[in-house]
């Protein structure tokens, strides 16, 4: 991740930059983040969308299938174990829709997720709060989470917690929306109110309201796919 920052900002120069991230796509984030820090590297700013902190309680397994998951990761890791695709990702009305258009997508994994994988996400669930002086370091100059308050995949809580860890980001904005965990993909209203509040916290943070003024069109949803 880092290195793509690197790499579009050589190609852009004199445009600001701002990574986005949702899930495990916003841990990668933050920590790219920290990683940029180290190479005395700037982004202008940051957007997380429900990125992993804290697992919802709702999406752990019983202890029965971690303590038998825990022998087997080691025997058989390759074994298929669970679907990849099914879960509490987005709202009833669109869950179906969301599930028959990832099973259509040759990029989106259709088989079972494998032992050895599914305890490999356990791990990324649990480190946050283990390297939280490393988290206190990031610093971006502007950050935007948003994250949906009917996630049950990553709670909620674990955003707030990272929200208020990030002390040394003065420019900071929290939203949540009445959504589950997959916030692009959920019903139209929501999608689209999270797009543009995305749109506009970038807008203002690269002067698009003084460009408006001198003809420009302000950002839009579409100009961010």
């Amino acid at each position: 991740v880092a290195e793509y920052v690197r790499m579009c900002k050589a190609r852009f120069p004199d445009k600001k930059i701002f990574i986005i991230g949702h899930s495990l796509g916003g841990c990668l984030t933050y920590l790219a983040s920290l990683e940029l820090k180290r190479t005395n590297f700037e982004v202008d700013g940051m957007v997380l969308q429900a990125p992993v902190v804290k697992a919802s309680a709702a999406s752990y397994p019983s202890w029965i299938v971690v303590m038998a998951g825990q022998v087997m990761k080691h025997l058989v890791p390759e074994l298929p174990f669970i679907s990849s695709l099914r879960g509490h990702w987005n709202s009833p009305e669109v869950e179906e829709k969301v599930l028959q258009e990832s099973l259509q997508d040759p990029l989106v994994y259709q088989g079972k997720m494998r032992i050895g994988t599914g305890f490999g996400y356990k791990n990324v669930f649990e480190p946050a709060s283990k390297v939280e002086p490393r988290l206190r370091q990031i610093d971006v100059p502007s950050l935007l989470l948003q994250h949906g308050s009917r996630d049950e995949i990553l709670d909620v809580t674990g955003s707030e917690w990272l929200f208020a860890l990030l002390d040394k980001v003065e420019d900071k904005t929290f939203k949540t929306y009445e959504a589950c965990h997959s916030i692009m993909w959920e019903p139209e209203k929501v999608k689209t109110e999270m797009f543009q509040d995305m749109a506009n916290w970038i807008a203002q943070r690269c002067g698009v309201e003084k460009g408006k003024e001198k003809g420009r069109e302000p950002l839009r949803r579409r100009d961010l796919l």
